[in-house]
């Protein structure tokens, strides 16, 4: 058996691109990349608020605002921010997922694994802007005099 014939089997493209793999690491990464800019961009302004007014804030707020930051490496004992090493994890997510979908036996993983991240982060975006909204519902409420 000659060289050629050992790696015509391994050279061979699939017929088509597997574009629902694709799909769904794509969608999965990207909703993934939009939860952390909004942790970066949307967290620290809600802590200062909470500050600012006294709030009393519920379990769920303070989670969402000890992740921010610690992203944002603004918590006393550790200065250094972590966003970078959520970036740097998520690139090397989505190279292996990518890579996997272009493997036939590893298609389904793929989506399945893309599937539970997309869920895990639209559950956390839910978990943030609930977190916020209830937040700011409560200042508008204490500023025009409500209870």
């Amino acid at each position: 058996m000659s060289v050629m014939q050992l790696s015509g089997s391994i050279q061979k493209s699939p017929k088509h691109t597997p574009v629902l793999p694709l799909f769904a690491v794509s969608a999965a990464m990207l909703t993934a990349l939009l939860a952390l800019v909004i942790t970066l961009f949307m967290g620290p302004k809600s802590i200062e608020i909470s500050k600012d007014f006294g709030m009393q804030l519920s379990p769920t707020t303070m989670q969402f605002f000890r992740l921010t930051t610690w992203l944002t490496g603004t918590t006393a004992p550790a200065t250094f921010p972590a966003w970078p090493l959520v970036l740097v994890a998520l690139s090397i997510t989505t190279a292996g997922l990518y890579g996997m979908c272009f493997l036939p036996r590893q298609r389904a993983a793929a989506i399945i694994i893309a599937l539970a991240i997309l869920l895990f982060t639209l559950l956390y975006l839910l978990i943030a802007f609930v977190s916020v909204f209830t937040q700011l519902t409560t200042m508008i409420n204490s500023l025009q005099g409500n209870p």
